[in-house]
């Protein structure tokens, strides 16, 4: 969830409303904590940030958002390792998930051919995460290049907009 500093109530009965939302004490701690994150964060992460139920979070979150105080978008997550991890780390890659939907590889197991010739190396990387993603059969996922010092030249990427329970601050 996050605050949504564009919203601008158009008469002070709307403002007062809105802010009316924030009188119960657990809905104002967590309209504090989402601001203060200054980042997206999902109904678990808000939930434990105030110590309350993730179902009892969903109903404060989506009120606050109905006030206009927060706006939400929804991905849809993963839970545990995949059978792309699970591949990839037979492969001798290191997956970390970043959020729900979109992997990290730490680290390259070709970081020695790739030192002295990145350009194969990297090329050839990457046609074999792409031949993986498609064996897999994998939708809405493609191997881009993407390289960052320390990790991994390839990065799996998005090719589409998939969906996550998580909501971004407005900055």
């Amino acid at each position: 969830m996050a605050s949504d500093p564009t919203v601008r109530a158009g008469a002070a009965g709307s403002a007062i409303d809105s802010l009316g939302v924030l009188s119960e004490d657990s809905r104002r701690r967590m309209f504090t904590f989402v601001r203060r994150a200054r980042r997206a964060v999902t109904r678990d992460e808000a939930a434990a940030g105030v110590g309350i139920s993730r179902k009892l979070a969903a109903f404060h979150l989506d009120k606050l958002v109905d006030a206009g105080l927060l706006r939400a978008h929804y991905e849809t997550p993963e839970r545990g390792p995949t059978v792309r991890e699970r591949l990839l780390e037979q492969y001798g890659y290191e997956p970390v998930r970043e959020t729900a939907t979109r992997l990290r590889l730490r680290n390259c197991p070709f970081q020695p051919p790739a030192a002295k010739a990145p350009e194969p190396v990297c090329g050839m990387n990457q046609a074999f995460l792409s031949g993986c993603l498609d064996g897999l059969r994998v939708n809405g996922v493609h191997a881009v290049l993407a390289p960052e010092p320390g990790e991994c030249c390839v990065r799996p990427e998005p090719s589409d907009h998939d969906r996550d329970d998580r909501t971004t601050p407005d900055r």
